[in-house]
């Protein structure tokens, strides 16, 4: 069997999220993952765009800035996004935090995956990436608060 910090983190999550979920619907963890799909898929369809204004209902202002000012450096400098969509490969929910102290419910997921193929010296090769994303709680929903980049997915072509 192969242990993990991530694993061992995803664990933890869980049984917080068992006992959260019997007290309120929104912390049921098969909706919080596909939300998390949902809100990936419409940030990536966005930067492929090239405009945020399609995830704005899906992220918070501050997180809309950050996009919107990553997008114009890339564009800038004459870059490109990857028109790819990319693929998840792994996804889980890694931490959640009942509301405390004027600061909303939150959790943070982690998203491994791929986008795009390169060629590398003859071979084939995946982008791989590793973010974590951090949602925070606006009435009713979970919007996209931030994103941490381990290994971002977010290459120029």
């Amino acid at each position: 069997m192969k242990f993990s910090l991530t694993s061992f983190q995803i664990s933890i999550a869980g049984a917080k999220l068992i006992h959260l979920s019997q007290k309120d619907r929104i912390w049921d963890h098969g909706t919080m993952i596909e939300t998390v799909k949902i809100i990936f898929k419409q940030v990536q369809k966005a930067r492929i765009d090239g405009s945020m204004e399609s995830a704005k209902k899906y992220v918070t202002i501050n997180c809309l800035e950050k996009l919107q000012k990553q997008l114009w450096e890339k564009e800038k400098i004459d870059g490109r996004w990857q028109q790819e969509s990319p693929v998840i490969t792994e996804l889980g929910v890694v931490s959640v935090r009942q509301a405390r102290n004027n600061k909303p419910d939150m959790f943070t997921a982690i998203i491994k995956g791929y986008s795009g193929i390169s060629e590398y010296q003859n071979n084939v090769q995946k982008n791989k990436f590793s973010q974590r994303w951090c949602f925070i709680r606006e009435g009713a929903w979970w919007v996209l608060d931030k994103v941490d980049d381990e290994k971002s997915i977010f290459i120029l072509k």
